[in-house]
Order: structure tokens, then C-alpha cells, then sequence
């Protein structure tokens, strides 16, 4: 079974900030592996960043490799990455009504597990292939 911790970020912390948050997801997962004991849960496939934009998704991703964050020469597969349109893009709704439309993910839940999440090397990858991926490093 694989679990994940989930961050919706809004873009409201500056990079300095989000490479603290970034490092303290790291150290609780990868270093102490704290997840075990205060969730009960192990492994932790990813920690999936949904973002408000593309533009800020990248900024986050080049953090990844920052050495407080992973080792040098290590991949950064603990950290996936979406944009929020995704998510709230207005669609029509099953009934075929022209004007009732609402966010994709009330329409469409299921929409989380495709393959939708960005990894920082910029591989795309959905939840379901977590459950027959190798460990994360």
C-alpha cells in the first residue's frame, strides 16, 4: 500500500520559506522516518504538491535539488508536483446540460489519480503507478 502526505500550497510563502517546509517534509520522511511513529503509516510513497501555477511548480521543483532538501547526486522522487487547474477547471457535467458546469473535481474525483503529477526531473507519473514503483530513494 502506498501513502501520501499532501500539500496544497497557494503560493503565498516566499522560496526561502517553502525550502524550510520542503527540508522538514525531507528530514520527517527520509532522515527520521517520524512518519512511522506519529501516523502509523510506512512507506511514504510522496509528498504531492498540488500549486496554483506552472510557473511556481517550477520554482518549487528546482528546490528539490537543493542540497538542504537531498543529498547531492540523489533524484528527488519524494516530491510530486500538479497545478491547481487541474483540479478546478470548470467542465460540463454528466446530464449534458450546456450550462451546468462545476470544478473537474467534483465531477470528476477521480481525476487525481491520473497522471498528473510532475516529478522535479519533469516525468509524469499517476497515483496508481506508486503501488508498482521501486521505494522511493
Amino acid at each position: 500500500m502506498a501513502h501520501f502526505f499532501y500539500e496544497a500550497d497557494r503560493g503565498t510563502m516566499v522560496l526561502t520559506d517553502m525550502l524550510k517546509k520542503l527540508r522538514a517534509y525531507s528530514q520527517l520522511i527520509k532522515k527520521q522516518q517520524r512518519h512511522r511513529e506519529l501516523f502509523g503509516v510506512h512507506p511514504i510513497r510522496a509528498v504531492l504538491i498540488e500549486t496554483s501555477s506552472e510557473a511556481w511548480g517550477r520554482q518549487l521543483m528546482s528546490l528539490t535539488s537543493h542540497p538542504l532538501v537531498s543529498s547531492p547526486g540523489k533524484r528527488a522522487g519524494l516530491f510530486w508536483f500538479t497545478i491547481s487547474p487541474l483540479f478546478t477547471d470548470l467542465i460540463a457535467d454528466a446530464s449534458g446540460d450546456v450550462g451546468a458546469r462545476h470544478p473537474r473535481y467534483l465531477a470528476q474525483p477521480e481525476v487525481i489519480w491520473n497522471r498528473i503529477w510532475a516529478l522535479p526531473d519533469r516525468t509524469m507519473h499517476a497515483l496508481i503507478d506508486a503501488e508498482n514503483a521501486p521505494p522511493p530513494l
